[in-house]
C-alpha cells in the first residue's frame, strides 16, 4: 500500500480530474493528454515495485505531474497564457495522432542520417585511435592536430558544409562525423596510453603479434569506457544533426520543428521537441541494455 498511496499518486488523480473537469475556453479533445498521463503513472507503478529504493522514482514522477499539473490548470482552467506561444497540453499531445506521419517520416530520415554519421565516426576514431595511442611517433604527430581542431564547434561547420557538398544528407553525415570523431579519437588515444604496462607486458610474454595485441588485448580493455561515452556522444550527434536539418533541410525532425515555428504553429514546435526529448531518451535506454549485454567486464 505505501507503494501505491504517495504524491505521485495522489498527484496523478488530480491531473487526471483537473483533465476531464471543464475549462474555460474550447480545447481540443483530452484523450491524447489523458492517455499519456495514464502510460506515464503504469510505468511509475511498475518502476517502483521493482526498485528497492524508489524514493528517486518518486520524485522524478512528482515533479513530472506538477509541471503537467501547472501547466493543464495554467492553461484550461485559468486561461493564463498567450493563446499563440503557449498551446494547451491537449493541442500539444494532440500532434502526435494529428501529425503522426509526418513526425515518423522526420524520424525516420533523421535517424538514417545519424546512424551513418555516428557509425563512421565511432568506428574510425576507436580503431584510429588504438593504432595512434599504441605508436608513439604516430602520436606525437596526430594527437596535437586533433586537439587543436576539436576545438571548433561543429555546428560552425554547417553553414559551409551544406553549402558545398552535393546533397544535405552527405553534409549532414558530414556534420554529425566532425561532431563526435575528434572526442572519441582523443580518448581513445588517451585510453590507450592509460592502459596498465603490466597488462601489455603479459601479453608480450605470449609473444603476439600487433593485430591481435591491438584487437584482442588493447581493444577489448578500452571498449567499456567508450560505450560509457556513448550517450553523450550520440546527445550531441543528435543535437548536431537537428541544428543541421534546421539550417538546409527539407525532411528530418530538425525540419520538423523550423517549419512550424516558420508558421507560428507553436502546438506542433512543442511537439517535435517532446518527440526529440522522447527519442534521445530511448537511444540512451538502449546505450544502457548494450552495456549490460556487450560488456561484462570494467576496469
Amino acid at each position: 500500500m505505501k507503494k501505491i498511496i504517495n504524491l505521485p499518486t495522489l498527484l496523478f488523480i488530480i491531473l487526471v480530474g483537473s483533465i476531464l473537469w471543464p475549462s474555460l475556453i474550447n480545447k481540443s479533445a483530452p484523450w491524447a493528454f489523458l492517455t499519456l498521463v495514464v502510460a506515464l503513472y503504469v510505468i511509475f507503478q511498475f518502476g517502483i515495485h521493482r526498485d528497492k529504493d524508489p524514493r528517486a522514482r518518486i520524485d522524478s514522477a512528482s515533479i513530472l505531474f506538477i509541471v503537467l499539473l501547472i501547466w493543464e490548470i495554467l492553461a484550461t482552467k485559468l486561461n493564463f497564457r498567450n493563446q499563440v506561444l503557449v498551446p494547451t497540453p491537449e493541442e500539444v499531445f494532440n500532434v502526435f495522432i494529428d501529425s503522426r506521419l509526418l513526425m515518423w517520416k522526420g524520424f525516420a530520415r533523421s535517424m538514417s542520417l545519424l546512424l551513418a554519421g555516428f557509425s563512421l565516426a565511432l568506428g574510425l576514431g576507436i580503431t584510429g585511435g588504438l593504432m595512434v595511442g599504441w605508436n608513439p611517433r604516430l602520436r606525437q604527430v596526430f594527437f596535437p592536430l586533433t586537439k587543436a581542431l576539436s576545438t571548433v564547434p561543429a555546428l560552425v561547420y554547417i553553414p559551409y558544409v551544406v553549402a558545398i557538398m552535393p546533397t544535405f544528407a552527405s553534409a549532414s553525415i558530414f556534420v554529425v562525423f566532425c561532431g563526435i570523431f575528434f572526442s572519441t579519437f582523443m580518448n581513445q588515444i588517451n585510453y590507450v596510453v592509460a592502459i596498465d604496462r603490466r597488462l601489455i607486458d603479459s601479453a608480450k610474454v605470449l609473444n603476439l603479434k600487433t593485430s591481435t595485441m591491438l584487437f584482442k588485448v588493447v581493444l577489448p580493455f578500452t571498449l567499456p569506457r567508450n560505450i560509457d561515452l556513448l550517450a553523450v556522444s550520440l546527445s550531441i550527434s543528435f543535437m548536431t544533426l537537428t541544428a543541421a536539418e534546421m539550417i538546409g533541410a527539407n525532411a528530418g525532425l530538425g525540419y520538423f520543428v523550423r517549419k512550424f515555428c516558420d508558421y507560428a504553429d507553436y502546438a506542433r514546435v512543442i511537439a517535435g521537441i517532446i518527440f526529440i526529448g522522447i527519442i534521445v531518451s530511448f537511444l540512451n535506454l538502449g546505450i544502457d541494455l548494450l552495456r549490460k549485454k556487450v560488456v561484462k567486464w570494467h576496469y
